[in-house]
């Protein structure tokens, strides 16, 4: 399926093809990996890691061809049975003027891959129940290895966007959920694309400085603007290459 953007900021579509491996367990569907795909380059531009996957569903299956380029850009045979072309959700469409730089009055051409990485795997638009399932589940797919995950942003700009979804108490994997953030909040601060405010992750996130906005949030521009200033030093990173 091939999604095309309607950016209000400039008017103009963007080509958007959304591939995503889907698993069912446990009566959950999880989504594990996923990637959105711009012009023909298959490179990688950048990453984000959010809460929880939305609401995108499984499309149809891909083809060999796609297959194939899959299993280059992971470095491995992947296995096609599990993964879909998606029709994508509001979040993912939401996801493009972070790196396009529309936000902070840019447009950058974007081409090639931005990779989706969340702190739960498990497929819903409610974060509650995400919460309400995460604890409920034993299935193997919903935390990410996040040592993995991390290895696979290389050496691009990743943007944090999982808001207080590391915080909340009534999870049982609470433990889990706060060092997969350190950890991510932490290889950011060391790389060469820093764009973060605070030197320390913060228990209580409603009082950082970052907020780590999630891309939904920041489709509000009277929501967004007191964030502009870090989007613009994000946006940044790609004006430079």
């Amino acid at each position: 399926m091939v999604v095309f953007q309607e950016d209000s900021t400039i008017g103009k579509k963007c080509n958007m093809k959304v591939y995503a491996e889907f698993i069912n367990d446990e009566s959950l569907i999880f989504r594990t990996r996923t990637l959105l795909q711009f012009g023909d380059s298959w490179d990688l531009i950048g990453s984000i890691v959010m809460k929880n996957p939305g609401s995108a569903k499984p499309g149809k299956g891909i083809d060999n061809v796609i297959a194939e380029k899959l299993s280059k850009y992971y470095n491995e045979k992947i296995n096609s049975e599990c993964w879909f072309v998606s029709d994508g959700d509001p979040t993912m469409r939401d996801i493009l003027p972070i790196f396009n730089g529309n936000y902070v009055n840019k447009n950058f051409k974007l081409d090639g891959v931005i990779q989706i990485f969340n702190l739960y795997n498990i497929c819903s638009p409610n974060v509650d129940f995400a919460h309400k399932k995460g604890n409920e589940t034993q299935s193997p797919f919903l935390l990410p290895d996040v040592d993995a995950m991390i290895l696979d942003f290389k050496k691009k700009p990743v943007y944090i966007g999982f808001g207080d979804f590391y915080t909340n108490k009534k999870s049982k994997n609470i433990a889990f959920l706060k060092n997969s953030a350190v950890k991510i909040f932490e290889f950011v601060k060391k790389s060469a694309f820093d764009y973060l405010e605070d030197d320390f992750l913060i228990d209580e996130q409603y009082y950082h400085k970052n907020h780590f906005y999630h891309p939904q949030f920041l489709n509000k521009p009277s929501k967004r603007e007191k964030y502009l200033p870090t989007l613009e030093k994000f946006a940044n990173f790609y004006e430079e290459n």
